[in-house]
């Protein structure tokens, strides 16, 4: 039995946790009513106890009271110490009495949410196998007792969920007015599409009220515990829910759903039904050009989906003789956002057992949040109290705080062969962890033959709490990647997982003592990471020096080597001389041979290995606002230079494209500009190409809002280049500004690998005059 959800509701005069629990095939609700809200105080003076005792406030609708206090003894600032364990009825009694509260003691845990707060005190880990015990009241069936289970874990079953909208000539539907048109879902078995209108392939319904019943009843039958969206957060369950209530229809799948937040921080929640949005999953693990759905499933994937213009889909819809075409494009977006899932909830399972909370939760978290979960899991089982999160004060501090990063070394610009790629395996938790670096053992007087470079030194008497949080990490992934060598199938995979979620996690702490508003914020210990980590890189770079190895580029926890031929074995004799010299913990490893590389400038390179792969660092191959045909031609000369160090050939490509280009016979696909609005129009103080664009949208009626991605060409004309731009939609066969997508686009997209060869922009560029020359010569 594993449980895969669970929230609160007040009932019966108290507050009860509803564990959605699934065993075997079957899923079920399992209340448990004996754990109430409370916060912890330090009393400020004798009598501040009754003065809290007897908070009361009275409203029209409700009465909110201290429940009791109980005297309990916490760990806080190194010593043992009496403190109040304020109770309340209800989680939503918290805030309107901590304030109050705050009058006669120093408050903590005052702001961690109740399922959290369950979580963590219950010890109860969701998705990994349990033994419940229970009973039967009023009709419910209550927890009395758990237990770890060393039974097989259940498997959860997924879907995926998409929908088509029809709004004539708008870039965003409205959900008031815009209906949905399609619904499409998808398993690893099945895939269906629900339409209102008739056509091959689909399940078809008499109107958007009927078709949404169709859907639900498909929904009710499969019961899935998790269904996975593409920006379901912010579009799909919004929109479901507001069609819901235009058409009158309640179903528990929206009447139950919770929407959260506002604009791009929106979240959906439906209770025991696990809703996992891969877009900001994706975003956060995944580099590619853009975060479309197709480009992702294209990038990520390696598949291509059918894709369509959105603002065209009420066309399709229109028109019986596409329809057949848009059933596919939305049968592609729920397979494909399936697909996605498959390789991305296996994480977000694993870092859900990791840091024992909900899985919901997990995939919205971003890396400091799911390190401050798991410390804070640590800290109640070390009975410390949770510090608090930084007031308005400190947080002006912190964010005005530097410190020195990580130690770059300018690369040896140009083309070079025969190169080792070195790396120090988790650089930085392996300084925390050698270091004993933490914030509680921070300063001591005892330990001096622990200072950093920074003159801040860390007490080695005793292991510090995030310390032996990270070993422990580390530990664990070292003991899963043995396993990993002897397992294969789905044991590998789902091992795979695992030491990826721990690697994840680990190589977030340094970030996360560093960052503003964590609780366990120094500032002092981050310095002294980095400052370790600047010492431990530049004694590598002066042994490989010494030895007479050639430095080509080092960053932060790595550096490229080259030896004049494929020495592996001075090489490993290299590797073997700097780890005797390394503390425990910390070792180099051998990462890759490169046959050949090309260095450009601090993060940005391009290597080639052995079977031809090529792996690029910091160039403009995968940022959004460069044209598929930079794109393209970067991809191409890198090819050119690293796979046959053919720089002749990759000039007389980039001049082949500039002269396609000004023949006008480049796809106007290869020529669409994209860029995010990253703020509102009224806050653009310069009007670029982009924002004159999305004025005009917003002029003809699209909805245009922070987040919206601008997609336009440069036409051939006059004046300034945002006099010159249209939307993409709007392009009716002009002529395009191939003078622009030159200067602009394509020589920038490899000037930057070229001139460090000793090449100028100006021999890149097709000229009829030298070319005329040249073919004289011959």
């Amino acid at each position: 039995m594993i449980i895969y959800d669970c929230d609160y509701v007040a009932m019966d005069e108290k507050t009860a946790v509803r564990l959605f629990v699934k065993e075997g095939d079957s899923t079920r609700i399992i209340y448990d009513d004996r754990h109430d809200p409370y916060i912890y105080a330090i009393p400020s003076e004798d009598g501040s106890r009754e003065k809290i005792e007897d908070l009361v406030k009275v409203s029209k609708e409700k009465v909110v009271q201290v429940l009791r206090t109980e005297e309990v003894t916490k760990r806080y600032d190194h010593e043992d110490v009496t403190v109040l364990k304020v109770f309340f009825r209800y989680p939503f009694d918290v805030p309107e009495l901590r304030e109050d509260i705050a009058q006669y003691a120093t408050i903590f845990e005052y702001d961690i949410p109740y399922v959290r707060r369950y979580l963590i005190d219950t010890g109860l880990r969701p998705l990994v196998p349990l033994e419940l015990t229970t009973e039967q009241r009023n009709g419910r069936e209550y927890l009395v007792d758990a237990a770890p289970s060393r039974s097989a874990p259940e498997e959860l079953t997924s879907m995926s969920l998409d929908i088509e909208t029809y709004s004539v000539n708008k870039s965003m539907p409205d959900a008031a007015t815009d209906p949905i048109i399609m619904i499409s879902a998808a398993t690893g078995e099945e895939s269906h599409v629900f339409c209102w209108k008739a056509c091959k392939g689909v399940d078809h319904f008499g109107d958007e009220a009927s078709m949404l019943e169709g859907f639900f009843a498909f929904l009710d039958r499969l019961s899935p515990e998790v269904f996975v969206t593409y920006n379901g957060d912010n579009f799909d369950l919004p929109y479901i829910k507001k069609r819901c209530e235009v058409n009158g229809i309640s179903h528990p799948f929206v009447s139950h759903m919770k929407i959260k937040g506002r604009g791009s921080n929106t979240s959906a929640e439906v209770p025991g039904m696990v809703h996992v949005d891969l877009y900001p999953i994706v975003k956060k693990n995944v580099n590619v050009s853009r975060y479309t759905l197709e480009a992702v499933y294209a990038e990520y994937m390696g598949r291509e989906k059918s894709d369509l213009d959105g603002s065209k889909i009420w066309q399709y819809w229109d028109d019986e003789s596409l329809l057949e075409e848009l059933v596919e494009y939305s049968r592609d977006d729920a397979v494909s956002t399936f697909e996605i899932g498959e390789q991305m909830l296996p994480l977000q399972y694993e870092m859900t057992k990791i840091v024992n909370q909900r899985p919901f939760d997990v995939a919205r978290a971003s890396s400091s949040a799911l390190v401050e979960w798991l410390l804070m899991r640590h800290s109640h089982e070390l009975n410390a109290l949770i510090p608090s999160p930084p007031s308005s004060a400190d947080l002006s501090r912190r964010f005005a705080e530097t410190y020195e990063g990580a130690y770059v070394v300018e690369p040896i610009k140009g083309l070079h062969e025969h190169i080792f790629y070195f790396d120090f395996r988790s650089l930085y938790p392996s300084i925390i962890i050698s270091h004993n670096v933490d914030p509680y053992t921070l300063d001591c007087e005892c330990c001096t033959d622990n200072m950093a470079p920074t003159g801040h030194c860390f007490c080695i008497k005793e292991k510090g709490f995030i310390p032996a949080i990270l070993d422990s990490l580390l530990s664990e992934r070292m003991r899963i990647k043995e396993r990993m060598g002897k397992a294969s199938g789905l044991e590998h995979k789902s091992l795979y997982s695992q030491q990826w979620a721990l690697k994840i996690l680990a190589n977030s702490f340094y970030g996360y003592l560093g960052y503003p508003r964590s609780r366990w914020y120094s500032k002092e210990a981050a310095e002294s990471i980095t400052a370790w980590g600047r010492k431990y890189i530049n004694s590598v770079i002066d042994q490989a020096q010494s030895e007479g190895l050639s430095v080509v580029y080092g960053d932060t926890d790595s550096l490229f080597v080259c030896t004049p031929t494929k020495d592996l074995d001075r090489a490993h004799e290299f590797l073997a001389s700097v780890n005797e010299r390394m503390p425990e913990r910390m070792e180099l490893e051998l990462e890759g041979y490169y046959r050949r590389g090309l260095f450009v400038t601090k993060k940005k390179y391009a290597l080639i290995d052995d079977d031809d792969k090529i792996i690029t660092k910091g160039l403009e191959v995968v940022r959004r606002d460069w044209t598929g045909i930079a794109k393209k031609t970067q991809r191409t000369v890198l090819e050119k230079i690293l796979r046959d160090a053919d720089i002749q050939g990759a000039i007389a490509h980039v001049q082949q494209v500039t002269l396609s280009l000004k023949e006008n016979r480049v796809p106007i696909d290869d020529l669409v500009i994209d860029t995010q609005l990253t703020m509102a129009l009224s806050q653009y103080k310069a009007i670029g190409p982009h924002v004159q664009i999305a004025m005009r949208l917003k002029e003809r009626g699209d909805d245009v809002r922070v987040g919206t991605i601008i997609s336009y060409l440069v036409l051939k004309g006059q004046g300034r280049i945002r006099d010159k731009v249209i939307p993409v939609d709007e392009y009716n066969g002009e002529e395009i500004d191939a003078n622009y997508y030159i200067q602009n686009q394509v020589i920038p997209s490899v000037a930057r690998i070229l001139q460090p060869l000793g090449y100028s922009k100006e021999e890149l560029e097709y000229q009829k005059t030298r070319q005329s020359s040249l073919e004289g010569w011959f």
